[in-house]
Formats: C-alpha cells, sequence, structure tokens
C-alpha cells in the first residue's frame, strides 16, 4: 500500500523547511553584520559550517522541533544535528558567542511568533 502524506502533513513539513531556510539566512546574515573577530571564521567554509550549526541549535532548541525533523528540513542526518547542538552548547562558555547566541534566540522566537499567527489563521 503507497503512504501517501495528507495535505495538513505535507505543508506542515514545507512550513517548517521554510521556518529553517528562514533561521539559516537570519543567523548568516547578523553573523555578518557583526563581523566580530571572535565570532568570525577565516574560512568561508567554517563560516558556513558554524552558520549551519547555529541554526540547527536554534531550530531544536528555540523552535522544539526534533532533531529528525530539523535534519530533513536541513537536508543532514539526525546525528549531524546531535552534533550540531553539542558543539554550540560546549561553545556558550565564549561570553561574545553566549551573546549572539542571545539575541539570536530572541530573533527565531518572534519569528517563530509570527509563523504560528499567519500558518494557523
Amino acid at each position: 500500500m503507497l503512504d501517501i502524506p495528507s495535505d495538513s502533513s505535507l505543508s506542515a513539513d514545507i512550513a517548517t523547511r521554510a521556518l529553517c531556510h528562514s533561521v539559516n539566512r537570519v543567523t548568516d546574515e547578523v553573523m555578518g553584520l557583526l563581523a566580530h573577530p571572535a565570532l568570525q571564521r577565516s574560512n568561508r567554509r567554517r563560516h558556513r559550517s558554524q552558520v549551519r550549526q547555529i541554526s540547527m541549535y536554534l531550530c531544536h532548541v528555540v523552535l522544539g522541533l526534533p532533531q529528525n525533523e530539523v535534519a530533513l528540513a536541513f537536508g543532514y542526518d539526525r546525528s549531524t544535528v546531535s552534533y550540531a547542538c553539542h558543539v554550540i552548547e560546549d561553545r556558550r562558555d565564549n561570553k561574545a558567542l553566549d551573546e549572539l547566541l542571545i539575541g539570536l534566540e530572541r530573533i527565531v522566537s518572534a519569528m517563530s511568533s509570527v509563523a504560528k499567527g499567519y500558518r494557523y489563521e
């Protein structure tokens, strides 16, 4: 028997992906604007990796999305999301990064509130 997702589960999946993509874009923009030496990486690949890890962390922690949903939204395995969350949590000892995360958490929380308002109207 073919398992076809319902329209509501499909639209929820699209909404989750869109929200995770938005979190990633905002994280990238904020980190680019700050241009603080403690937050920057000299290598562009490392920068993208750090942005992705922070975004995955925010999607899981702030949005409360299960790691498997975050993994699907980013196109990675759940273990990659788990690793990203551990890395970012361990790096919160860095005061500059912790302050950045606090600000991003507030932004993502506001984005989530707006998204929920539009999603359920």
